[in-house]
């Protein structure tokens, strides 16, 4: 475990931000009289019971029954092998320009997930957009890093503008 860790932190230390490598080893929150005691792994397998809409599962997990902890544990580990293989094919169609860095894909999984890692771990030096078309409408995340926060980059403000200017909507949160 420890060589593992040690690689982790290496790799992560070439191109992640500084709150991506204090994320990745920050504090564990355990609770204690649940089925799947670690918080984060709790949250990890409620959000992917929620993108693949098995919201019942979530609930019957949350409901201390283990049957559907396992089986939400193989569905969570089902939707990050198709997560990982989004965001390696994302990874290789970057596109940077002078303030920020996008990519534009169709029928994507995840976006603000992708978006999110991008940011994270694999380019924090600049804000992050991804654009996904499902069907007719062109969906969108931005990310960018505390960092980029502090100095100034609000994308609520940005996103809001630029989808009211081509007759949508959006903004986020800041």
């Amino acid at each position: 475990m420890k060589k593992l860790t040690s690689a982790v932190a290496l790799k992560l230390t070439k191109t992640a931000s500084p709150e991506a490598i204090d994320a990745s080893i920050g504090e564990v929150c355990i609770l204690n009289h649940e089925t799947i005691p670690n918080v984060y792994d709790m949250v990890t397998l409620l959000n992917c019971c929620g993108k693949l809409e098995r919201g019942g599962l979530a609930l019957t997990a949350c409901l201390r029954d283990e049957k559907a902890a396992e089986e939400g544990w193989i569905l969570a580990e089902q939707y990050q092998q198709v997560l990982m293989g989004q965001i390696k094919k994302a990874e290789k169609q970057i596109q940077k320009r002078q303030h920020l860095r996008y990519i534009q894909g169709e029928d994507m999984e995840a976006t603000g997930m992708i978006a999110g890692v991008v940011i994270r771990y694999i380019h924090p030096d600049l804000p992050f957009i991804a654009l996904n078309k499902v069907d007719d409408v062109v969906k969108i995340s931005g990310r960018g890093t505390r960092k980029l926060v502090d100095s100034g980059l609000d994308l609520a403000v940005a996103l809001r503008e630029a989808a009211s200017g081509v007759g949508g909507n959006g903004g986020g949160i800041t």
